[in-house]
Order: structure tokens, then sequence, then C-alpha cells
């Protein structure tokens, strides 16, 4: 079977602490999340403090489930990994060929997976300039964000690419757009479908679920996302609509998978064997009212997920954990 594809930023790196408890948490004491550790095959901490949502008065524990923003994307490449591995499509293909229209005949599929398409990042601003602008569309076919609304973007106007294909890596939720939209066209289901049937069959015991539709489907335990007005009261913060916008996001692939930091942890855990080569990285995930960061070391690996807009209590903890 092939390896699944993963894609990791290098950073420097430090050493764990030998014993860690909930004390971690007075390096960043608005801090509010989950933090999970494992070294080896241990899970050596598995911690939580906050607040699960704080105009309900909801505290945070280690059960609640957060949203975990780009980190996301790793599901959508597992879940697309499958499909080359039963030769259903190929890393060499054209993504031309099963996307109508599509207008940029030099990018292929390794490229939508390694992050070396060049397509516009900014998915948010294409859909502002040529959708949200445009006085000939109707107001309700632009108040949401979809992948097949990002699509039609780039098949109709043709944006300029940032670079050349295969050129150089850069991350891209763009990519992982069109990856979420090619698994629905394969597989006859939706994105959620998908990736919760994968879950369920190889990693049953984690707790983690795909719902982008969380505003209709009640999901049990989940955190609000919240914007901090200072150390020690939160607002609901959770869509681009709640940060002003006049429409929201409902795109795939990247964002809207919900999990346990201890569940987290465990499954980059069980697929640590693509970064042998490398002294350490990170990834991290943005999401209106969350933060999300993995950090891995030889053998160690960090999970910190915050339901905050607020990253800098997510470095904080971080930091302290990896001695930087």
């Amino acid at each position: 079977m092939k390896k699944i594809i993963f894609f990791f930023l290098l950073i420097n790196c430090g050493v764990f602490a030998q014993t860690l408890d909930s004390t971690i948490f007075k390096t960043a004491p608005s801090f509010s999340g989950q933090v999970a550790v494992m070294r080896g095959d241990s899970l050596i901490f598995a911690g939580s403090c906050g607040w699960m949502n704080y105009p309900m008065q909801q505290k945070m524990n280690n059960n609640v489930m957060i949203e975990i923003g780009e980190l996301s994307s790793q599901f959508t490449r597992e879940a697309f990994q499958e499909l080359i591995d039963k030769n259903t499509i190929s890393v060499n293909d054209a993504v031309a060929k099963h996307i109508a229209g599509f207008p940029y005949a030099n990018i292929d599929i390794k490229d939508l997976l390694n992050h070396t398409s060049g397509l516009p990042s900014n998915y948010i601003k294409l859909f502002h300039r040529n959708i949200f602008n445009d006085e000939n569309i109707k107001v309700k076919d632009k108040l949401i964000i979809t992948n097949k609304s990002i699509i039609d973007v780039l098949v109709k106007f043709k944006p300029a690419l940032e670079f050349v294909p295969g050129e150089k890596i850069a991350l891209c939720n763009t990519n992982d757009i069109l990856l979420a939209y090619l698994l629905e066209v394969f597989y006859f289901k939706s994105y959620d479908e998908i990736i919760n049937e994968m879950i369920t069959k190889k990693y049953p015991k984690l707790n983690i679920i795909a719902c982008s539709d969380w505003r209709n489907v009640p999901l049990i335990n989940r955190a609000s996302g919240q914007l901090k007005n200072d150390s020690l009261h939160y607002s609901i913060q959770e869509t681009l609509h709640d940060m002003g916008f006049k429409y929201d996001d409902a795109t795939l692939g990247h964002h809207h998978i919900y999990a346990t930091a201890e569940s987290l942890v465990k499954y980059f855990h069980l697929h640590r064997t693509y970064e042998k080569h490398l002294a350490s990285f990170e990834l991290k995930g943005h999401e209106p009212g969350f933060n999300s960061k993995l950090y891995r070391t030889w053998g160690e690996t960090i999970v910190v997920l915050s339901n905050t807009t607020d990253d800098n209590d997510v470095n904080a903890i971080t930091a302290a954990l990896a001695h930087k």
C-alpha cells in the first residue's frame, strides 16, 4: 500500500519536559481548550481548562469536541489516498481530466496533494471579488461559499497562479477544496459521510468526527468558537458572518472536523513514520473562534486545541512544552 501523503512546515525543535501536569496552563492563564502529549507509544498528558461555552458558563473538559481547522486536511488526504490505492485516480492525472473546464492544464493531482499547485491561496478573496461583488448575481446566490462556487470562479475567471506548478511548496486551502470536491464526485457521497466512514472503519476508538453542518446537525459536547474580549471574558465567534462578513464559509476539505486533543494526538502518532527524517515540524489550524497546533519532534507529539481566536495562548503553551 502506498504511503499516505502528508505535508508539514519545518521548524526548529526543542526538548519536551520529562514530567507534565496541569500547571502547564499557568503559562497561558487565559487559555481555553485542550492539550495532549505523547512520548513514544505512551500518552503522558491530557488536560483541559477554560470554557466550552463561556456565555452558557459550561466548563471545558477532555471529552469536548473542538474544531481542528486546517489539521482537517490530513483526513482529506488520507481519504484521497484510498482512491489512489484503488487505482481509481492517479497522482499524475491532470486535474482538468476530472473537473470540466479547469483552466490550468499543467496542474496534476499530485500538485494538490503536495501543495505545489500555485493556485490562489485566499479562496475567500476569490469569492468576494468575483461573486459577492458581482451585481449581476442574485443576493441569494452569494450568501455561502461552497467548494463548487470556488471551482466555478477558477473555471470562469482563470485567476493568475501564484507560482508555476511544481516550482515550490506553499500551503493552500484551495488545494484541499478541490480534493474534497473530487472525493464527493468519485464516492457519490457527502464529504462528511466519506470521512466519518473512514474514521469509523480505521479508527473506531478515536473521538473524531466531520460535521460541516453543525448548525443543523447537533454535535454532542461541541465547543463553541469564542472571541477573547479580555483575559477573563469571551463572546461567541464561529463564522465569517459573526466576524462581520455578509456571507458564510461552507467549503470542505480543510476544516469542519472536530476532535478531542487526546484522540487527535493518537491519530497523528499512528501516522508518525513519514517524518522520521525531520528534526521537527508543526502544522497550524485557524478557524473563526478556533486555533489548533500539531508539533512533533522525534518520538514526541503535542496537540493543542483552543476554542478562541487568539493563538498567542496556543503558542505559549506549545513553547513551554517544547522548551523553545
